[in-house]
């Protein structure tokens, strides 16, 4: 009699545009599904199904704990190198002040990240 389940591609489809579209919170990306066309179909949903509550993010994020959201990022990250979407050539920064999980030695150039993720994900 609990909560319907999400399955899980549809939760990692929902950090997905949490990140990619920098929305501010989980209940904003909740109320603003609906609004959008193309999330919906991105997330596999009609204009009337029922979308999942905020709270099943975080509760997610604390079942899975931080390594699993990591290595799922550094898998897509890894896929876009192999299709050449990502080369390294170029770096992006934006001016935003925020507490990083890098240091400044962790920039690292395109054959050292290959090696990398061929050495993780082979």
């Amino acid at each position: 009699n609990g909560n319907e389940s999400v399955a899980p591609p549809i939760i990692l489809k929902m950090m997905l545009l949490l990140i990619f579209y920098n929305v501010r919170s989980e209940r904003e990306l909740a109320a603003t599904i609906p609004e959008r066309l193309d999330w919906l179909w991105f997330l596999d949903y009609d204009l009337d199904d029922d979308i999942p509550n905020h709270s099943v993010l975080s509760k997610a994020r604390a079942r899975w704990g931080v390594e699993a959201f990591k290595t799922f990022f550094e898998r897509i990250v890894w896929q876009c190198v192999q299709t050449g979407l990502v080369d390294g050539s170029k770096l992006f920064m934006d001016s935003s002040m925020v507490q990083a999980d890098a240091s400044n030695n962790s920039v690292v150039n395109k054959q050292s990240l290959k090696r990398y993720l061929n050495k993780s994900y082979q």
